[in-house]
C-alpha cells in the first residue's frame, strides 16, 4: 500500500482539495467468487463523505455532493452518530432515529425503542440472546417483534422475524 494526496477531487459535482489516498495493487481489490471474480475500482472513505457536508444519494444509483446536493422530500436524512450512519424512520406515528450496521446479518433494536411499544409485547415471542467478546459472554432476554414496518420517505419496509 502507498499513501498519496490529491490536490483536487471532483466527484458528485462537488470539489474536494488535498484529498488522502490510500493505493493498493489491484489484486488486493479483487474478490474471488469462485466462477466469477468482482474487482472493486476504489472506495470512497467517510473523510470524503464528510468534506461533502451534504450528500443525495438519487434512484438511478448516482450521488450529488456539497452545494450541488439537492434536498427532496422523496428520502430522509441521513445523519451520522460517531462514524455509524442514523436515519429517521416512521414507525406508526412516531418519528425514531435508526442507526444502519451495514454488515449486520440481522436486526437489533435498543431498549428505548422497547420501551416506546413495550405496550404491544404480547404479540411478541420471549426468546434468549448469547452475544461473546473480548470480555466473555453476555446472556440477555429478548423479545422478536413478528412484524416491523419502518417508513422512509415515500416508501415502506417490512421486517419480519423468523
Amino acid at each position: 500500500m502507498k499513501i498519496a494526496i490529491l490536490q483536487e477531487l471532483r466527484m458528485g459535482g462537488a470539489t474536494i482539495e488535498n484529498v488522502v489516498l490510500l493505493i493498493f495493487d489491484d489484486a488486493n481489490l479483487k474478490i474471488d467468487l469462485g466462477k466469477e471474480a468482482y474487482q472493486i475500482n476504489g472506495i470512497v472513505g467517510y473523510p470524503v463523505f464528510q468534506a461533502f457536508g451534504t450528500i443525495t444519494f438519487e434512484k438511478d444509483g448516482w450521488f450529488e455532493g456539497g452545494e450541488a446536493a439537492k434536498r427532496n422530500d422523496e428520502g430522509t436524512a441521513m445523519y451520522m452518530k460517531l462514524l455509524a450512519p442514523v436515519i429517521e424512520c416512521r414507525v406508526d406515528v412516531s418519528e425514531l432515529p435508526f442507526s444502519l450496521d451495514t454488515g449486520a446479518s440481522g436486526t437489533n433494536l435498543s431498549l428505548r425503542y422497547f420501551d416506546l411499544l413495550k405496550g404491544e409485547i404480547k404479540n411478541w415471542k420471549k426468546g434468549e440472546n448469547v452475544s461473546a467478546g473480548g470480555g466473555g459472554q453476555v446472556k440477555r432476554t429478548i423479545y422478536l417483534q413478528p412484524e416491523l414496518r419502518l417508513e422512509v420517505g415515500d416508501r415502506t419496509a417490512e421486517l419480519t422475524s423468523r
